[in-house]
């Protein structure tokens, strides 16, 4: 009697491990999609950088700031020595140059820096959250 007992606890601990192992194996089976769509921080971050700098480039075509200024303004600029012509306009003038300005920087929509009118300005906030 003790040897059909022993064996029907063999039989049930078989069964209960093979079931557990099929919950097991049919839980991940349901898990894995929700686990391989998880975006990855880099492309959030890269979409978000890209998102900013389209909208910045969009508000400067609406209202294009000036090349030159002579303090910082709510755009990426770096600063330069200038000049002013006759009618008091700032010039760039970089060996000659007496008077502290301000040149705007322009950027692609990937975050390199271009030269006008490749890319367009943004904004201080905007390059922190890629340059």
């Amino acid at each position: 009697m003790k040897k059909d007992n022993e064996a029907s606890r063999d039989t049930n601990t078989e069964a209960g491990v093979s079931r557990s192992r099929r919950r097991l194996v049919k839980n991940a089976v349901v898990a894995a999609p929700v686990i391989l769509t998880l975006p990855s921080g880099a492309a959030a971050a890269t979409a978000s950088a890209f998102q900013c700098i389209a909208r910045d480039q969009a508000v400067a075509d609406a209202d294009p700031p000036p090349e030159l200024v002579s303090a910082p303004d709510g755009w990426v600029r770096t600063e330069t020595l200038c000049t002013k012509d006759t009618q008091g306009n700032l010039v760039e003038d970089s060996t000659n140059g007496t008077t502290t300005c301000y040149k705007l920087v322009r950027f692609d929509l990937n975050g390199n820096i271009v030269d006008a009118p490749a890319g367009g300005p943004v904004t201080p906030s905007c390059y922190a959250s890629f340059g």
